[in-house]
């Protein structure tokens, strides 16, 4: 299930399923860079000298580190989370397959954090003024914010 990705084209109005991995090795295969050995890529890669083969990197980079999808045209089983990182036994989290405690669909989660970043914001009025965070300082405390709290 990790490997499954979508990607929507706008203009068509269409979605559509693809394995990174294979997508991935097939790119990689057609620039002859060998990754069987495990071994760091970035040496193999930055000599190739192609606008086409970075940008199509970067397309299933980014595909598989989405972590929000919904399936246009679909009901609200096709929205939902997937995400790209695997557990320690290789589970990708995917809240179609959800427990009770964990998030169901994409809308929620959102709707869920946004909730959490009014409460951050409150939290942080102190005598009438809000905390001041310093610039680039925004996401960290953010996510220490969303680890830590206790409510």
């Amino acid at each position: 299930m990790g490997q499954e990705r979508y990607s929507y084209d706008l203009k068509n109005q269409t979605t559509t399923k693809y394995d990174v991995t294979k997508e991935l090795q097939n790119l990689l295969a057609k620039y002859n860079v060998a990754y069987e050995d495990g071994k760091d890529l970035l040496g193999k890669i930055k000599d190739i000298d192609e606008k086409g083969f970075y940008s199509a990197l970067l397309y299933w980079l980014r595909l598989t580190m989405q972590l929000r999808y919904t399936v246009k045209g679909t009901g609200d089983e096709d929205d939902y989370i997937l995400s790209p990182v695997a557990d320690k036994n290789g589970n990708f989290y995917d809240s179609r397959k959800a427990k009770d405690n964990e998030p169901k669909n994409a809308d929620a989660n959102g709707a869920y954090h946004i909730a959490l970043k009014g409460l951050q914001t409150i939290k942080g009025i102190n005598n009438g003024k809000l905390a001041e965070i310093k610039k680039g300082e925004g996401t960290a405390t953010w996510f220490k914010f969303a680890r830590e709290r206790n409510s």
